[in-house]
């Protein structure tokens, strides 16, 4: 029956059918996969995505040493009092038992991705007293594998570990009573120590007996297999799943479904930091491209059913003619169009399901489980539903309830007549396909910006360097070129330390000196107020918001240089975002060897003081200077064969500078690391490159069919094809100009509003490349 329906509408319009079959196609594949990019990112932007790749399990509760033998403490506080309540009041709710709980049930096609799994423990025992023992192993398909010193030939081997043996390995510095070393609360040569004879002695490490193994020549050394301690062995408060990349949110959220599901009253999965401010504007870029993809869809559908009923007219007239009544002709047609959409719908599903949905999730991991047998049901349901709610509609509106003969006659000797419904939605569609064009073009500008400010210096022969602290041959441009005669370029961020004053006394701090074209190109992310306004009276500056500064607060300050100054507060830094250039001394820096190394990754949490920002330019109206000689990662160009590898090495200690690696290697680092990012982008690139074109084709292919037969009445009436076809371009001028309003309105009031927290720019650039596509 559904291939005789299909047959006959293929017989009747050939067009029509084949415009039906390939929007329910391209509708059922590119919709289930932008639903996998919703979900990915819309996880992202929930839970965030980390640059960490370590998961932390921390026991609830603990304290002290957190081992069971407090009587072996030797820890003197100086107070009677406290000693008994340090060495009493140690333990720990994390257990030997519990971690192996967790490790046993990661799943296997998580090993690969797992480096190691690292545990310590404090442990009492006859040889030391108390001693920390790490244990650092890796899981595969045939059991553990022992990574503690992996590199060398010594240690508990990897049998050992699975068969929970009762062996330690231990260096020649405990079979020597003369030596004084300690690793505990005892020491070899003390009283109460042991010295151990040979193989084959035993250690009582937790209440159990060890076999000495392995003698091995090597300094205080001593390991034991971390499977041979009784289950109720307290460990310290975490441990650590050590990813080989950075953590996904599929494993962070496997692995804490394993900790809750099991020792939950044991440990928990320590949070993990949110994504960075600019990745989070990102993430919500993309869900905005998802979400004007499935309203293209929509528009896209409500063209073809007006389609549909076009090409029908000549049939429902004829049946009106014969008999039909209205609702019988709108069940008739509605039957038929859900006959080709509903089964080429479901076909297309289950085809992305077998084909594309696992390469999907792949690329986008966080999609994984976002679409099942239930979800795929909900689509096919609600698309079928949408789809007879909107044909049903468009078909009672275009079938009169009386049969009215000269309502076509009249209306087809004007071009346009009655068309004003799908110019509108045509104009829908066109301005869709142009915002989808701008977003995407600001999205993998986003991608790219960051690197784009290093490419060049990178891709340069050069030496990455950072100077010792306040070097005066690091200061400024002209002392590195002076020091380095043969140098072309410095490249990187400029720093100063400035003391505020304040009532109890100068509090020093770091500010960063942006370039002023850096300001504008990779402006910061604000919580609240703006950046810095070049026309100021004194220097603006951005501040952390960790010392409970307001916009407009005024302070006076000393720069290391002794330049005294006034500074205005134009904005407060939203947390965790990577700014350009340093952040000075006594931060963590996450180096990458990638581009990523010469911006710095704030964090108002990692800070024991302010952090100010500003651009030179502000600084320069008091005469205050950035220098490259406060933690600066910088990029030393230099041609070709300038200088030997050997000669930047012997220059460093001279000129006062450490190096950090080489431009070719960074420069290759940075290009995989961006390709990757794009990588991640060309599917949804893709996607919307197909249903663009496809939107391109059904609007003109449409658009033509529907007025070739008023062309054709035009010509038989004396007009030319130049003049139909200046007709048709004016049509498709007004249908142009409609969009064009529509995007703007859209774009200039979602500035402030829905758009503000996205990285969404309309710049000319994007414009073109969206009038090209238009």
């Amino acid at each position: 029956m559904l291939f005789k329906i299909m047959r006959n509408l293929f017989k009747e319009n050939k067009m029509l059918t084949i415009f039906m079959i390939l929007t329910s196609c391209m509708t059922a594949l590119v919709g289930c996969f932008i639903y996998g990019v919703y979900e990915n990112y819309r996880i992202n932007l929930l839970e965030g995505t980390n640059e960490s790749s370590t998961v932390t399990i921390e026991a609830n509760d603990w304290s002290g040493w957190m081992t069971s033998r407090t009587d072996l403490l030797t820890y003197d506080t100086g107070d009677e009092n406290l000693n008994q309540l340090f060495r009493y009041n140690n333990f720990s709710t994390l257990t030997k038992g519990d971690i192996m709980k967790v490790v046993e049930q990661i799943p296997e096609d998580m090993y690969d991705d797992i480096d190691q799994i690292q545990c310590e423990a404090t442990l009492e025992n006859d040889l030391t007293g108390l001693a920390f023992f790490d244990f650092y192993f890796r899981l595969t398909k045939d059991g553990f594998v022992n990574t503690l010193n992996e590199d060398t030939a010594y240690g508990i081997s990897d049998k050992e570990y699975n068969d929970g043996d009762r062996h330690i390995v231990l260096t020649e510095d405990f079979f020597d009573e003369n030596i004084g070393v300690s690793t505990g609360t005892l020491s070899y040569d003390g009283e109460m120590a042991r010295t151990l004879k040979g193989l084959g002695d035993t250690v009582k490490i937790a209440g159990v007996d060890f076999e000495v193994t392995q003698i091995i020549p090597k300094e205080c050394w001593y390991s034991i297999p971390l499977t041979a301690l009784p289950d109720d062995t307290y460990m310290r408060s975490e441990f650590y799943i050590v990813f080989k990349s950075p953590v996904t949110y599929s494993q962070y959220t496997t692995i804490k479904n394993i900790v809750d599901g099991s020792i939950s009253q044991d440990a928990h999965v320590a949070d993990m930091d949110l994504s960075a401010a600019s990745d989070l504007a990102y993430y919500k870029t993309i869900i905005y491209i998802t979400a004007a993809v499935a309203l293209l869809f929509a528009v896209n559908l409500a063209v073809l059913h007006k389609y549909v009923i076009e090409c029908n007219k000549r049939r429902i007239t004829v049946f009106r003619v014969c008999g039909a009544c209205r609702g019988r002709c709108v069940s008739l047609f509605l039957g038929e169009a859900l006959a080709v959409i509903s089964p080429v719908f479901a076909l297309s599903l289950f085809a992305f399901h077998k084909l594309l949905y696992q390469r999907m999730v792949q690329i986008f991991p966080n999609a994984i489980d976002c679409l099942n047998i239930q979800r795929y049901a909900a689509i096919f349901v609600a698309y079928t539903l949408v789809s007879a709610a909107v044909l049903f509609f468009m078909l009672l509106k275009n079938i009169s309830a009386k049969l009215n003969f000269t309502q076509s006659r009249s209306s087809s000797l004007k071009l346009g007549k009655k068309a004003g419904l799908m110019n509108l939605l045509i104009a829908l569609q066109l301005a869709v396909v142009f915002a989808l064009v701008i977003i995407m073009m600001s999205a993998i500008k986003d991608r790219t910006v960051y690197y784009s400010q290093f490419k060049e210096p990178l891709s340069k022969n050069g030496v990455i360097v950072i100077s010792e602290a306040d070097n005066p041959n690091m200061r400024y441009k002209e002392d590195i070129l002076k020091n380095l005669d043969k140098a072309t370029d410095v490249t990187g961020g400029k720093a100063n330390m400035i003391g505020v004053h304040k009532k109890s006394g100068d509090q020093w701090t770091y500010m960063s000196y942006f370039p002023d074209d850096k300001m504008k190109e990779l402006p910061p992310y604000l919580k609240e107020g703006s950046l810095p306004d070049p026309k100021s009276k004194i220097p603006q500056v951005l501040v952390s918001d960790n010392f409970g500064y307001k916009v407009g607060d005024k302070l006076k300050a000393t720069d290391w240089d002794g330049v005294d100054f006034e500074i205005e507060i134009c904005g407060i830094l939203e947390n965790n975002q990577r700014l350009y250039g340093t952040g000075g001394y006594n931060v963590f820096y996450n180096y990458d060897d990638d581009y990523r190394d010469f911006y710095y990754m704030y964090n108002e949490q990692g800070r024991g003081e302010e952090f100010f920002v500003t651009t030179e330019g502000q600084m320069a109206k008091v005469g205050s200077k950035g220098s490259y000689a406060f933690n600066s990662k910088l990029i030393i160009n230099y041609p070709e064969g300038a200088y030997t590898i050997k000669e930047i090495e012997d220059l460093a200690p001279q000129v006062g500078f450490q190096i950090y690696g080489y431009t070719n290697k960074y420069y290759k680092a940075s290009e995989s690391f961006v390709h990757k990012e794009l990588y991640t982008l060309s599917p949804i690139a893709i996607s919307i490159l197909i249903i663009t074109l496809f939107t391109a084709v059904i609007t003109t292919m449409i658009t033509t069919l529907r007025n070739l037969r008023n062309y054709a009445i035009l010509y038989l009436c004396g007009a030319t094809w130049r003049r139909c076809s200046v007709l048709n371009f004016l049509n498709y001028l007004s249908i142009v100009g409609v969009t064009i309003v529509a995007d703007a309105i859209f774009f200039i009031a979602g500035k402030n509003t829905i758009l503000k927290g996205t990285v969404i720019k309309v710049g000319w650039d994007n414009i073109g490349g969206s009038a090209g596509t238009t």
